[in-house]
C-alpha cells in the first residue's frame, strides 16, 4: 500500500486505517509488524514484512512476480527465444519500467511494457507502442543490442537502457544519475543478482559489426564498443 502524498488528513486516514487493519488481523500478524519505509524514490511505503535485519528502516527486498496477463507472458518467452536473450531479464526490466502495465506511459514520454520512447520505437519499427508484441520485440531487440555492444555486461546495458549510451560513454560506467543507479539495482535484484553477468545464450565474435541505437533514435554500426 503506497501514498504518494504526505498531507496530515492523507497520512492520519492512512494510520487509522492501518490501525483498524491490524485489530481485525489474526495472531501471528499484530499492529507492531506493520511499519512505514522508506522505499528508494524517497516515498513513504506500508508493509507487515520488511527485509531481514532492517528492522523497518531500510528497504525491503523486491522480487520477481508472474506476469499477469498469459498472452503477455508468452510474448515475453517467445520474443526473448528468438532474439537468445533470457526471457527472465526482460521480464525483470518489464517490472521495473512500466509494472506489466501495457498502456503505461512516463513522464518523459517512454511508452508501454518496456517503455520504449518514441526514437527508439521508429529505429526498431515500432508502428504502434501501446501493442505488447510490438513493444515487447522493439524492446528487446534494444536490449539485445546493448547486450552485444557492452559484451555481456549486464551493468551496463541496463545503465545504456535507462540513460542512454552517451550517458554510458560520458562517464565510462554507470552514470552517477540517482534514477539510473536505482534503476540497475532493481532490476538486477529481480533478475538474480551480480552472479548473473551473461543474459544471454551466445557470445558475439569480437570482430562481428552490430548495431544500436542511441538515446537520440541514431542508428549506429560498429565493431566496438563505447
Amino acid at each position: 500500500m503506497r501514498f504518494a502524498s504526505h498531507k496530515p488528513g492523507t497520512l492520519f486516514r492512512a494510520l487509522f486505517c492501518l490501525s483498524l487493519f491490524a485489530f481485525i488481523l489474526p495472531v501471528g500478524l499484530q499492529a507492531e509488524n506493520i511499519v512505514a519505509v522508506q522505499d528508494e524514490e524517497g516515498r513513504t511505503v506500508y508493509v507487515n514484512i520488511v527485509k531481514a535485519g532492517s528492522r523497518g528502516t531500510s528497504t525491503y527486498k523486491i522480487v520477481l512476480r508472474p506476469i499477469p496477463d498469459p498472452k503477455i507472458g508468452a510474448l515475453v518467452k517467445s520474443v526473448s527465444k528468438a532474439h537468445q536473450m533470457d526471457p527472465k531479464l526482460v521480464q525483470a526490466v518489464i517490472q521495473v519500467e512500466s509494472d506489466y502495465n501495457p498502456n503505461a506511459v512516463s513522464r518523459k514520454g517512454a511508452q508501454g511494457l518496456m517503455q520504449l520512447i518514441p526514437s527508439t520505437a521508429r529505429a526498431y519499427g515500432v508502428k504502434d507502442p501501446f501493442d505488447p508484441k510490438q513493444n515487447i520485440e522493439g524492446g528487446v531487440k534494444h536490449l539485445k543490442d546493448l547486450m552485444d555492444n557492452y559484451k555481456g555486461d549486464l551493468r551496463l546495458t541496463l545503465a545504456g537502457y535507462n540513460a542512454g549510451m552517451g550517458a554510458v560513454a560520458r562517464y565510462g560506467d554507470i552514470p552517477p544519475y540517482r534514477e539510473t543507479q536505482r534503476y540497475v539495482r532493481k532490476v538486477m535484484e529481480l533478475y538474480g543478482g551480480e552472479n548473473k553477468q551473461t543474459a544471454r545464450n551466445f557470445r558475439r565474435p569480437a570482430d562481428e559489426i552490430h548495431r544500436y541505437v542511441d538515446e537520440r533514435g541514431v542508428v549506429h554500426f560498429t565493431n566496438a564498443g563505447l
